[in-house]
């Protein structure tokens, strides 16, 4: 039988973590240059404009992006402090 300790499954799911976010950054970081602003400035942007459908569909994929930044910012906040549970 294999054994894993859960510090190696600690530092596994770290550079996933890690990978995705930087993913996730490279993806915040062309749509700042693509409109040269930052999310904040571009909903504002788009919540005063008439419809524009390009800006619209950017508007959201960028907005998911934000949110999975985040995300994946506070799920390597709880692995770092160790606050996760191995299951299966």
């Amino acid at each position: 039988m294999l054994e894993i300790s859960r510090e190696h499954v600690q530092n596994m799911m770290r550079l996933e973590l890690l990978a995705q976010q930087r993913e996730t950054d490279d993806q915040i970081t062309a749509f700042e240059k693509k409109y040269g602003c930052t999310f904040a400035e571009f909903e504002a942007q788009v919540n005063a404009e008439t419809e524009n459908f390009e800006h619209w569909d950017d508007y959201l994929e960028w907005k998911a992006a934000v949110n999975v930044r985040a995300t994946l910012a506070q799920n390597l906040t709880e692995l770092q402090y160790g606050n996760f549970k191995i299951t299966g």
